[in-house]
């Protein structure tokens, strides 16, 4: 593994991946330059700079890196993951709003356990009703964290970590925390258009290494029908790679009967 340059003025990477002009970037930003945490920093990462990203860029004085060439999500995850420069790093989708306390908790847990690849916390959904705290989602999270986790805030082995995710991927994507030095030529799937960070979830917890959690709700991952999970959902190819994904952990019947039932709750995808 090569060494990794870590910038000392900065212990976590807020590293915002946008595309176009969305509506809810700005509320995205706004949460995370509000953060209680010293040393952390908002980063914009996109393949391409929009007037209104570059005013709301100058307006809060953030940096804006560019890579024409990442234009999938996965690529531009990537992108993110490589341009941080801090101990930890965060892959923050413009779609979500974070909790003041979000870099601060996170970073803490992470410390308290230093041999943690990845971090996890709690979330709610915000929808055009407001934040949901409770729903067929989220319950189901719940459980597949509680399973993992029990009442603790971190797994270490292999076997104690894989049933976070056999019966599907509870893991808020965006609220995720990576220790950079751990990861160091590790990068998303860009083959894949739904569950790449699934993938990417399966394949850290084979590394040698503990997953931290932080069970308070730090990010509210918005819902609606204009994002790209629902979209993933009508043409159904969120069902054909959640099918790949179980066959990981399950037999084929098996596999196709977990997938079914996880298929149920996409009922929950509404704003």
């Amino acid at each position: 593994m090569t060494s990794v340059r870590i910038n000392d003025d900065f212990v976590h990477d807020l590293m915002v991946c946008a595309h176009g002009d969305n509506p809810y970037f700005l509320a995205c930003v706004e949460s995370l330059v509000r953060q209680k945490a010293a040393r952390c920093r908002v980063v914009i990462c996109t393949a391409k700079i929009t007037e209104r990203m570059a005013s709301i860029a100058a307006d809060y004085g953030l940096l804006i890196e560019l890579d024409p060439t990442a234009t999938s999500m996965a690529a531009n995850w990537n992108h993110a993951l490589r341009k941080s420069r801090a101990r930890y790093v965060t892959v923050c989708h413009q779609d979500d709003l974070y909790s003041p306390e979000y870099s601060m908790r996170m970073v803490e847990c992470m410390e308290r356990h230093p041999d943690a690849i990845i971090g996890l916390c709690g979330s709610s959904e915000l929808t055009s009703e407001g934040i949901r705290f409770f729903g067929l989602n989220l319950a189901v999270k719940r459980t597949l964290h509680f399973l993992a986790f029990g009442f603790g805030s971190v797994r270490s082995t292999r076997l104690a970590r894989r049933p976070l995710l056999a019966f599907g991927n509870p893991v808020c994507c965006p609220g995720v925390v990576f220790r950079r030095e751990r990861i160091d030529g590790f990068s998303f799937d860009e083959r894949l258009k739904s569950n790449l960070d699934w993938d990417a979830w399966e394949r850290i917890t084979r590394l040698q290494g503990a997953i931290a959690y932080v069970r308070e709700n730090l990010v509210s991952h918005r819902i609606h029908a204009d994002s790209a999970t629902t979209a993933l959902i009508a043409n159904r190819v969120r069902s054909q790679e959640d099918l790949a994904m179980f066959s990981r952990f399950w037999s084929g019947r098996m596999a196709r009967f977990i997938s079914w039932l996880y298929c149920l709750g996409y009922l929950g995808n509404k704003g």
